[in-house]
């Protein structure tokens, strides 16, 4: 290995095309930036630049040498950059699921807030992957394949539980007994979990070719749907719970539980703050009647 400090004065002097860009980008003088180019230089046994009245240019190697090093000390540059905020920041900020930062995640906020003072949560909804190395996220809930995580920095908070559910006056209206009654009423489901109904009729050993009803961008608006009687819903019992234990909602049918889990990513780089927001996650995980992970809604209808 070069030694560093020449070689990241040698990457600033190339991207800015001046010694005295250099030095002024890096508060020292133009003679100190000389001095470490040529302490590179013989390291590598040849020039890098081409030292003219005019100005500097790199050489053929000079050229070579920036195109392979210049990505990695980018890359190093970034990665510091983002240690330097988590460590700095006194907020922690999550990527979550819109479904389960507004049902689950927000209305608990307040009671982390009340014994984590100085420690501001800031959530961000999204759908696609996060991974919180490469992120500006210190956090992802996300949905990971069971034998996907690094145990090390991660926790399971659910299994993917699926189970349909609707409202009290639409099962009495449709005299659904089983499951097969399914097939022939409105299916509703989100755009993005558009084949949980797919996966729940392979669980209970049906086929699922004849599935027709409505799909709204949400799993909260779906779910709302069936409150007001449009259809049965497919979903993830912790999430409905509130609704359950309101008379709302009720589940139908067996559960079933599928290879995956939700989990909470961090990284190795989480500081004590993301930690603590980690630590309460799981202790209201564990805390909460409605929200254990292998707790499943008994049924309104046992399964044939």
């Amino acid at each position: 290995m070069p030694p560093l400090n020449p070689l990241h004065v040698f990457h600033v002097a190339a991207r800015s095309g001046s010694f005295s860009r250099a030095a002024q980008e890096m508060g020292v003088t133009q003679s100190a930036v000389s001095r470490q180019v040529s302490t590179l230089e013989e390291y590598l046994g040849t020039k890098l630049f081409l030292r003219e009245s005019r100005g500097i240019e790199l050489t053929q190697d000079g050229r070579d040498y920036m195109e392979r090093i210049g990505p990695a000390m980018d890359n190093i540059a970034t990665a510091t950059d983002l240690l330097l905020a988590r460590n700095r920041s006194t907020a922690v900020r999550v990527a979550a699921y819109p479904t389960f930062a507004g049902k689950w995640l927000i209305p608990r906020l307040k009671a982390f807030s009340e014994v984590h003072r100085n420690t501001q949560i800031k959530i961000k909804t999204c759908i696609s992957p996060v991974d919180p190395e490469t992120s500006a996220f210190d956090v992802a809930i996300q949905l990971r394949r069971m034998s996907e995580v690094d145990p090390e920095f991660s926790l399971l908070l659910y299994r993917d539980v699926l189970q349909p559910f609707c409202s009290p006056a639409y099962l009495r209206q449709q005299r659904l007994t089983s499951p097969k009654d399914l097939l022939s009423v409105p299916l509703l489901t989100s755009h993005y979990r558009r084949l949980d109904w797919h996966h729940w009729f392979e669980g209970v050993g049906l086929p699922s070719q004849s599935i027709e009803g409505d799909e709204f961008p949400s799993s909260i608006l779906t779910y709302r749907a069936a409150q007001e009687g449009l259809g049965v819903a497919i979903g993830q019992p912790f999430l409905v719970a509130e609704e359950i234990a309101a008379g709302q909602l009720v589940p139908i049918f067996q559960p079933i539980e599928r290879d995956l889990g939700l989990f909470v990513i961090w990284t190795r780089y989480a500081n004590a703050r993301v930690r603590g927001f980690i630590k309460w996650l799981a202790a209201e995980v564990e805390r909460t009647d409605d929200a254990r992970p292998t707790t499943l809604s008994e049924p309104l209808i046992e399964q044939a």
